[in-house]
């Protein structure tokens, strides 16, 4: 997956559309569009910004590059570890990590 895919791919999973992650970047959204469609080069510095508006570690946007030499997360994983890390609830926690166990273990 390239660049520009994984970020529409983050930035969809997580509800916020084309206008608010520019706006959060800023930049305009078409600009954004550029990049998501992969007609724009886009600077580390900017894809640090877009890492930081999206809530994620930049080193998803490299996935395939370094999947050999380390181990990253997927997109889906990143998305997984972040709402679990979202929910405050100590309980609700454990009771989550309950049935994702159950569920691997089939």
């Amino acid at each position: 997956m390239k660049i520009g895919e994984t970020i529409k791919k983050l930035r969809k999973a997580k509800g916020i559309s084309q206008m608010e992650l520019a706006d959060r970047i800023g930049i305009t959204y078409q600009q954004l569009q550029k990049y998501e469609k992969g007609k724009s080069k886009i600077t580390i510095e900017r894809l640090i910004d877009i890492a930081k508006a999206l809530d994620v570690p930049v080193s998803v946007f490299f996935h395939e590059v370094y999947e050999k030499e380390r181990k990253f997360y997927s997109e889906d994983e990143v998305i997984l570890i972040e709402l679990y890390r979202k929910l405050s609830d100590a309980e609700l926690k454990k009771a989550l990590l309950k049935i994702m166990k159950e569920l691997s273990s089939k």
